[in-house]
């Protein structure tokens, strides 16, 4: 069911107990080539959203103006779950999986794998609330300061032949 959530616009929640690995639902759009994709991502503005999610290397699914409801499934970095794409006749398509069970009225999410290679300042956030959240989308995790786990006192090995 779409939904409105609160700071992330529109979302989609479960209605139903979803197991783990059920397929949840199919991500469609308009297959569009590269050139077709660079051109219509160069019009859009900076805070526009973007339903594009890549089929292979020479093919994107476009939802903008032809999708269903998996277009509005937002991030998140601890998603409940996971893109796979599955071939049907000899057609790709891409289906969302249960990474785990989800529970009726969940948000249902999956990580946007996005890769930021822009200026940080420009970041988009992330508004996920997830306790490993790394903030931004595509902006790795920093690497939390390990702590020092207590040296063990070295025990030496004698060789013996019995087994």
């Amino acid at each position: 069911q779409l939904f409105k959530t609160l700071g992330k616009g529109w979302g989609v929640k479960s209605l139903k107990p979803i197991a783990e690995g059920d397929l949840v639902v199919e991500y469609v759009g308009e297959v569009i080539d590269k050139p077709t994709w660079n051109a219509r991502k160069a019009s859009l503005g900076r805070f526009e959203h973007m339903y594009f999610m890549a089929l292979n290397g020479n093919e994107i699914v476009d939802a903008s103006r032809r999708g269903n409801i998996a277009r509005f499934v937002n991030h998140s970095c601890d998603p409940n779950m996971q893109v796979e794409k599955w071939y049907v006749n000899r057609q790709p398509r891409l289906g969302f999986f249960a990474k785990r069970d989800i529970g009726v009225g969940e948000e249902l999410c999956y990580n946007y794998s996005v890769k930021w290679s822009g200026d940080p300042e420009h970041a988009q956030p992330c508004h996920c609330g997830a306790a490993n959240c790394t903030g931004f989308l595509g902006v790795k995790p920093k690497a939390s300061p390990k702590k020092s786990a207590p040296k063990k006192k070295a025990v030496r090995l004698r060789r013996t032949n019995h087994f």
